[in-house]
């Protein structure tokens, strides 16, 4: 059907059920910070994808992927590091809530990586 022939009334229709399914799709979305239970060692950049969705930053240091997320959970800004070896999930770093939104993600995150290239701190080691 051309846009020229929708009556108004047929275009109000099409638009009310496009908004229908926008408000209540985007109801039924999981929170990040709950997407992260469902990674595993091992998945691959992929599937990490597919899981948690694109990062907000992503660095290589030492031969490790570094990828950092950034997201609100009871509003507060928080953040969680993921590290990869040879494109395999092999380090969940622990939530952690950022004070001051305008610290330098990337640099505060390579800091935090010992001599080794392993995350510094408690991080949740999925094996």
């Amino acid at each position: 059907m051309k846009a020229s022939s929708l009556t108004p009334r047929l275009f109000a229709t099409r638009l009310f059920v496009f908004a229908l399914f926008t408000v209540f799709g985007a109801g039924c979305s999981t929170p990040v910070h709950k997407l992260f239970d469902r990674l595993e060692v091992g998945q691959d950049k992929a599937e990490v994808l597919e899981v948690a969705g694109p990062p907000k930053h992503s660095v290589r240091s030492k031969g490790r992927d570094v990828w950092i997320y950034r997201y609100y959970k009871e509003e507060s800004e928080h953040r969680r590091t993921l590290v990869f070896e040879q494109g395999k999930l092999t380090v969940v770093g622990p939530e952690s809530r950022i004070l001051d939104p305008k610290e330098n993600m990337i640099e505060s995150e390579l800091e935090n990586l010992d001599k080794t290239g392993q995350p510094k701190g408690s991080f949740k080691t999925l094996d």
